[in-house]
């Protein structure tokens, strides 16, 4: 069995609704996991029942532009915007202004609780 790469780092963000009039939103954001490394894809090399799971009762992502590097990947998903807009493309420190709205402040202003942690 192959195994997770031990520089995998899972990020996983909720926003859950309050009132539970609105679908609940799970991001899983995995650093050096490959597209064909998760067995809900053609190929895929390494058991993944839960996420396939998840594909399988939610909405999954097949069109989408990343980035090559971990921070400017993480600032597009937070803000929606290109990574050399907020000041996170390479070489450039990684870090986000306190003033760049994200999409856990979106969610917050249209009633849900939000959350962040590594798994």
């Amino acid at each position: 069995m192959k195994q997770f790469p031990s520089l995998l780092f899972l990020m996983v963000a909720v926003a859950l609704d309050a009132t539970a009039g609105k679908p609940n939103v799970v991001y899983l954001l995995a650093d050096d996991l490959g597209w064909s490394d998760l067995s809900t894809h053609p190929g895929g090399s390494i058991p993944t029942p839960n996420i396939d799971r998840l594909f399988k009762q939610g909405l999954q992502l097949n069109n989408f532009m990343g980035w090559c590097v971990c921070s400017p990947t993480r600032a597009m998903l937070l803000t929606g915007r290109h990574p050399f807009r907020v000041g996170t493309g390479p070489e450039t420190g990684g870090e986000l202004e306190k003033a760049e709205t994200t999409i856990a402040e979106g969610f917050k202003a249209n009633g849900y609780c939000t959350g962040i942690t590594p798994a």
